[in-house]
C-alpha cells in the first residue's frame, strides 16, 4: 500500500525515485524570461501613467523653460513672457515697442527675515549697466544672479502659514 496518494501516482507512471519531492521549479531560464517579461510589461505601465500625468498638467517642459517673468527697466511693469530661441536682452515691450525688458530675479524674503511663497520680481542693476549691487525693494536684501531662496525650513514654515490664512 502506497504512503500518499502522490507517491502512488508517482509509481504508476514510471515513478520518481525516492518519492515525492515537490513542484518542479521548471528551467531556471524560463523564469529568466517571464521575470523579464513581467518587468517590460510593469516598465510600459509606468511609462504610461507617467505620461498621462505629465499630458494632464498640461506641461510641456521645454515650453515650462522659455516662459519667464520680464521687467521694463522703465517702468517697473511685469510681463510674462515666452522667449522664441535666438533672442537676447533687451527684450521689446510689446505696449512702447523699446528694447526695455530684461529678466528679474525673484526674491523670496520679508522685511523679518522670513520667507514668503510669492516672490518679488527685481531688476538686477547690472542688466542696465548700472555698477551698483541690487537691492530688492521689499526685504531690503542684496540681489544676484541665481538669487538663492531661503532654506526649506523657512518655506515650511511660509507654506503652514500661507494654509492658515
Amino acid at each position: 500500500m502506497a504512503g500518499s496518494l502522490l507517491e502512488g501516482i508517482a509509481q504508476e507512471k514510471g515513478g520518481i525515485k525516492g518519492g515525492y519531492r515537490g513542484v518542479s521549479q521548471g528551467d531556471p531560464e524560463d523564469r529568466k524570461k517571464k521575470i523579464k517579461i513581467v518587468g517590460s510589461i510593469a516598465a510600459v505601465i509606468l511609462a504610461a501613467i507617467l505620461l498621462t500625468i505629465q499630458l494632464r498638467s498640461g506641461g510641456d517642459p521645454a515650453a515650462e523653460t522659455s516662459n519667464v517673468t520680464l521687467i521694463d527697466s522703465k517702468t517697473k511693469e511685469l510681463f510674462r513672457v515666452k522667449l522664441l530661441p535666438g533672442t537676447h536682452p533687451p527684450f521689446i515691450n510689446p505696449s512702447t515697442g523699446q528694447k526695455t525688458l530684461f529678466r528679474t530675479e525673484r526674491c523670496f524674503w520679508t522685511k523679518d527675515g522670513k520667507a514668503k511663497l510669492n516672490p518679488t520680481h527685481v531688476l538686477l542693476n547690472e542688466h542696465i549697466g548700472i555698477n551698483e549691487p541690487t537691492i530688492c525693494p521689499d526685504c531690503g536684501r542684496p540681489v544676484r544672479l541665481h538669487n538663492p531662496i531661503p532654506p526649506a525650513e523657512l518655506l515650511d514654515e511660509a507654506i503652514k502659514a500661507n494654509r492658515k490664512e
